[in-house]
């Protein structure tokens, strides 16, 4: 059975039963791609849990017009509250470790600025913060998904270290004195409502002082059984991995 098309409520009326989508890109999308026509059912989720089956009335340039056949409501998932701290990567690469790892289920995105970062913080305006988010609510859209995650500012890797998670963990492939943990040893101790922070550095890895104020902060040193990731696809094993 083909799946019914999904919309993200994103510039939005309600009355009296209807949604009312106005985003010019949603209706491009659904005029000129999807092709829908009035008598159509479609999805539409608010990225906190709560979708509608609704029937579509209306479909122009300028509206969306949908009433709502049914309403439903998702709890979260019973799994890990990750939440993935990404260190900033060279251009073109934050779109695909957003959207990977928004697949996956990550519920958190945290940008940071590393002594290694090409890219730095003060390059994550509004303007571009705001695209960001666009890029996880359509690929929540894709992964059928009713949970967005929340993109945060960039930080500095300072104020990273002052976040709380019952498990804080950075990724980190050398060996400093035995102090690195086989991910899989974390795991096994991990229960399903904690909040696990997993943070992953740029290209370029970390520093030693980086390291050694992370130690000094709580972080654990955490390596997988794998060689060496890049920084675009750490995260998405690492997450996958606690997930599964």
């Amino acid at each position: 059975m083909k799946s019914l098309p999904r919309f993200f409520l994103s510039e939005y009326e309600y009355a009296k039963g209807k949604y009312y989508l106005k985003e010019e890109k949603i209706l491009k999308h659904a005029r000129k791609v999807l092709r829908i026509s009035k008598g159509d059912k479609v999805i539409l989720f608010d990225g906190e849990g709560t979708s509608y089956l609704s029937e579509v009335e209306l479909l122009s340039k300028e509206v969306l017009v949908a009433k709502v056949l049914e309403k439903n409501v998702e709890e979260i998932p019973e799994r890990p509250h990750i939440i993935l701290a990404q260190g900033l990567p060279k251009a073109g690469k934050i779109d695909m470790i957003l959207r990977m790892n928004t697949e996956v289920g990550v519920q958190k995105f945290v940008l940071f600025e590393s002594d290694y970062s090409v890219v730095k913080a003060k390059h994550y305006d509004e303007k571009k913060m705001q695209r960001l988010g666009k890029v996880v609510q359509e690929a929540s859209r894709q992964s059928v998904n009713n949970f967005i995650p929340e993109v945060a500012p960039a930080l500095s890797f300072n104020e990273l270290l002052n976040l709380e998670a019952d498990y804080k963990l950075l990724l980190h492939t050398d060996s400093e004195g035995g102090a690195t943990i086989n991910l899989k040893e974390i795991k096994e101790q991990i229960k399903i409502k904690d909040k696990v922070l997993i943070v992953i550095g740029p290209e370029g890895g970390f520093s030693e002082k980086e390291v050694s104020s992370a130690l000094v902060s709580g972080f654990k040193l955490v390596k997988l059984n794998l060689p060496v990731l890049r920084t675009e696809t750490a995260g998405m094993v690492v997450s996958s991995f606690l997930l599964i």
